[in-house]
């Protein structure tokens, strides 16, 4: 599916979180029709391809279905085989099979409500609406809001990332160990918008519960992205983000602060809390000024955010300084592919995921995205199959120093929101 692919074998649920391109012989293909009548007329070499892959199919007929397809270099007309009964089907490009279901429907056996076209970062879309849709069984489902997605969570929230090289404690931290491993793939290009690192989440925290930082990502997601912005649209009348300058959280945040002195619990950064040890924190003057504008979004709390409260944050900075930011893409059910077009168009972005088995709910900086890719040759079909996986270049807040990665191949079936804002 995404063209973020993980196996060869796969059961038509998981299928649609992943998938692959096979690319034929230019001298065999010479289009679209012509790749998916001379494979579907394979039946025999498509059957076995299926067995050497686990699945016993006897395939014995085929239909083709004509279907707009979206690709790395633009739109073209493409194919849908659809093999009798419940055996799957293939999505045949002018020169590629962008998908294969070894199990399963298509869109064209059920009834769906709107027009099925095929990108191959992001899988089935309703033409009219763009919205993702899936085939559970022998049902359309339509990917229509943010809970439809957290709904299925099963396939994400089971992996356990530690399990592979270039991770640490399941955080992907070194990304051509990881992909190495997991799908054996190569680097193949990368887009990078930033690089930097202004404090961790425990730097920027001035609570601490237990040895616990605040759950403060939304707060320093936030900070990462108005550093961006300020930096490239040389908004330099927002505060520095250069030096240091102290922070007394019993001036800065009264209420709070002496709230959370009276429960006993907290050990606070700060020189009036009564104890010895601990002293007021420096913070960098932006992080100062992002820090009380998201107290008074949200309600005087450090700990617990939604994406709209970290826009909000961006957005009054941004008006309290004389700029104007535009909100360029915000979307619940998010694309793939409108995460790379707005990294390819030079901005940076902020995103919130849910349920993922290493951070949980989380705030991440989005600077950039790597490709990966595996290329395999099946001598059945005579074709190659070209496995791509694109995996997100982040800052975690979880360290101050280096740079993280989000696997986004497996995205699709988690429930997580991006953010993008733009000035």
């Amino acid at each position: 599916m995404k063209k973020f692919f993980m196996l060869c074998v796969l059961s038509i649920s998981i299928f649609l979180a992943c998938g692959f391109t096979v690319k034929a012989d230019s001298r065999q293909f010479s289009s679209a029709r012509d790749n998916a009548i001379l494979i579907a007329d394979n039946l025999d070499g498509v059957n076995m391809y299926y067995s050497l892959n686990g699945y016993d199919n006897k395939i014995k007929s085929y239909s083709l279905h004509k279907m707009k397809i979206t690709t790395k270099t633009g739109v073209e007309l493409g194919y849908c085989i659809d093999f009798d009964a419940d055996n799957g089907y293939m999505i045949v490009g002018e020169d590629a099979i962008y998908d294969v279901a070894f199990k399963g429907y298509s869109f064209f056996d059920l009834e769906v409500n709107g027009t099925v076209e095929y990108n191959v970062y992001d899988g089935f879309l309703l033409s009219e609406s763009l919205l993702r849709v899936e085939i559970q069984g022998e049902e359309i489902k339509v990917l229509s809001d943010e809970s439809d997605i957290i709904g299925n969570t099963s396939y994400e929230s089971s992996i356990d990332y530690s399990v592979y090289n270039g991770t640490v404690g399941g955080v992907i931290t070194d990304l051509y160990d990881y992909a190495t491993d997991r799908y054996s793939a190569t680097f193949d290009y990368a887009i990078n918008i930033s690089s930097f690192s202004y404090g961790s989440m425990e730097d920027l925290s001035v609570y601490f519960l237990n040895g616990n930082t605040e759950g403060n990502c939304g707060l320093v997601a936030a900070y990462y992205y108005l550093s961006w912005a300020r930096n490239k649209y040389y908004m330099m009348l927002i505060p520095s983000n250069s030096y240091m300058t102290l922070y007394e959280p019993a001036y800065e945040e009264t209420s709070l602060f002496y709230q959370r002195l009276s429960m006993g619990t907290y050990e606070i950064r700060s020189n009036l809390d009564g104890d010895p040890n601990t002293s007021a924190t420096d913070f960098r003057p932006l992080y100062f000024a992002t820090r009380k504008e998201g107290l008074s979004v949200n309600n005087n709390s450090p700990d617990s955010w939604v994406l709209t409260e970290t826009e909000l944050i961006v957005e009054n900075i941004a008006h309290d300084y004389g700029y104007a930011f535009i909100n360029i893409g915000t979307t619940n059910v998010a694309l793939s592919t409108l995460i790379m077009n707005k990294i390819n168009a030079g901005l940076a972005g902020m995103m919130a995921v849910a349920f993922h088995p290493t951070y949980g709910n989380h705030f991440v900086y989005v600077e950039g995205y790597e490709v990966y890719e595996k290329t395999e040759f099946i001598p059945l079909l005579n074709i190659y199959i070209i496995y791509e996986y694109v995996f997100l270049q982040i800052r975690d807040g979880w360290n101050n120093t280096s740079r993280r990665y989000y696997d986004i191949n497996d995205f699709f079936l988690t429930g997580y929101q991006t953010q993008f804002v733009g000035c």
